[in-house]
């Protein structure tokens, strides 16, 4: 609960705009919420990594990115019978293609290209706002951490 309310919440805050940013600007923070985790657990410094979260059962920076992510299009999305009829059901956003890696890491982007392959591993377009966090926060949980970076690859 500490760390949830002191850390978490921070991290969490507008991570959906600044969460898309390359991976070495996202590292201090990585750093930091390992290093809040190893304090808070009493964990000797050269702690692994992956087993420090599972233990803890939490997402590290990218995946909490990815939560956000998936939620917000997901609040913004209409439900819409018809689609889950349609041959491709589990395509329920438009993808945009980019020229640049740097517009492939706008919220816009990559906020549809994660829904939709959320989506077709864990059907969420038809759930509800809690249901759907529910179920991602699980699917996410039980995912290796190369996992999470090859959803992020452009």
């Amino acid at each position: 609960m500490v760390y949830c309310a002191l850390c978490q919440s921070i991290l969490t805050y507008c991570i959906t705009v600044w969460g898309g940013a390359a991976k070495t600007l996202l590292l201090p923070l990585e750093r930091a919420q390992r290093a809040v985790l190893k304090v808070m657990t009493f964990k000797p410094f050269r702690y692994p990594t992956v087993q420090l979260l599972d233990d803890c059962k939490t997402l590290s920076v990218r995946q909490l990115f990815i939560l956000g992510t998936v939620l917000r299009k997901h609040s913004t999305l209409k439900y819409d019978k018809s689609i889950t009829t349609k041959r491709r059901s589990r395509v329920v956003c438009q993808t945009y293609r980019c020229r640049s890696s740097l517009a492939a890491r706008h919220h816009n982007v990559i906020s549809c290209r994660l829904y939709n392959n959320i989506n077709i591993q864990c059907n969420i377009y038809p759930l509800s706002r809690f249901e759907c966090k529910r179920k991602v926060l699980n699917w996410l949980l039980n995912k290796s951490y190369e996992y999470t970076e090859s959803l992020l690859k452009i």
